[in-house]
């Protein structure tokens, strides 16, 4: 019901619940009150795991708050991580972040009130040659619809199961030490396809080409960008380690 809620707007159930519940209220930062309904409680309760999995696709921008919704997908939470709207009370939806009446990123604006990594992250989001609605899409499937699988995967991953995904051990995975929690959900995002590479974000974007955006010479895959594409596999040379990857490396899941 809470996925439901988020990407059903024009139902009228939807409708009747968030008048009812959520009036003007943002979804994510909704507290809710002692004489809500049991649904509604229930509802609230599973917005922690729908956090880990919800982003939106940045359209017009009119329906994404800059602050509090999911929408940055390569940066883990897909959220900014300050709310720095006290500042800039003017700026409240994605779509302020636009060049005035265009549909292209304001560079400067971005630059000047983001960190230089969120900044980049951002200028990176592909934006629709067109004006379409913003749309709110799954990351933990490739094709970006919600399933009940993926929640249950992702739950027992969170508890640190045993379960696996062709034999990664992710209890141990979790144990892992000495790497920072950014360095590890990137890896975790790596291994369950969940990064928002082209040809990701193309199987329910029609306006996003699947092309590798810096060499143009194949689709745009997570290990094509991490291990195939010309600039990486410079770059992996040119590192301390001095590793040379062949073609026909992949990335064992």
């Amino acid at each position: 019901m809470a996925w439901r809620l988020l990407t059903k707007k024009e139902s009228l159930w939807v409708q009747v619940i968030a008048a009812k519940y959520l009036k003007d209220d943002n979804f994510w930062s909704h507290s809710v009150k002692n004489t809500a309904s049991s649904s509604w409680n229930s509802i609230m309760a599973v917005r922690g795991h729908l956090k880990k999995g919800c982003c939106r696709i940045v359209g017009d921008g009119s329906l994404i708050n800059i602050w509090m919704n999911p929408w940055i997908p390569t940066i883990p939470g897909f959220r900014v991580s300050f709310n720095q709207q006290g500042p800039y009370p003017h700026l409240e939806k994605v779509k302020d972040l636009f060049i005035p009446n265009e549909l292209a990123w304001n560079r400067e604006l971005i630059l000047r009130i983001f960190s230089p990594f969120e900044a980049q992250c951002i200028l990176n989001i592909s934006l629709p040659q067109e004006s379409t609605e913003d749309k709110m899409v799954w990351t933990l499937t490739p094709t970006g619809q919600f399933t009940t699988k993926s929640v249950q995967l992702m739950l027992s991953l969170d508890q640190g199961s045993s379960s696996t995904i062709s034999s990664i051990p992710w209890k141990e995975f979790w144990k892992i030490k000495d790497v920072t929690p950014r360095v590890h959900t990137f890896v975790w995002r790596i291994l369950l396809n969940g990064i928002g590479v082209n040809a990701n974000l193309s199987n329910y974007v029609a306006s996003v080409s699947n092309e590798c955006a810096h060499c143009h010479l194949e689709s745009e895959t997570i290990e094509h960008l991490l291990l195939h594409c010309p600039k990486a596999q410079a770059i992996h040379f040119a590192s301390p380690l001095s590793l040379c990857l062949q073609n026909g490396d992949t990335i064992e899941t």
